[in-house]
């Protein structure tokens, strides 16, 4: 078996109340702060440029 399907049968099978609590709270914590670091960054100017950038080598179009 390979190791990409090994790590996908394993996360298909896991069950969030099998974990922890402490591991279940320190999941939340950490994609919240994903969460809020992605959406502060993405009103950054570097962001601009790259939405720019993206769109002008086409696709389509996504609403803001």
């Amino acid at each position: 078996m390979s190791l990409t399907r090994h790590v996908a049968e394993w996360i298909a099978a896991f069950r969030p109340e099998e974990a922890p609590e402490a591991v279940r709270r320190e999941a939340i914590a950490h994609l919240l702060d994903t969460l809020g670091v992605a959406l502060a960054g993405s009103r950054a100017p570097l962001s601009a440029i790259l939405r720019e950038q993206i769109a002008s080598t086409g696709g389509a179009a996504q609403p803001r």
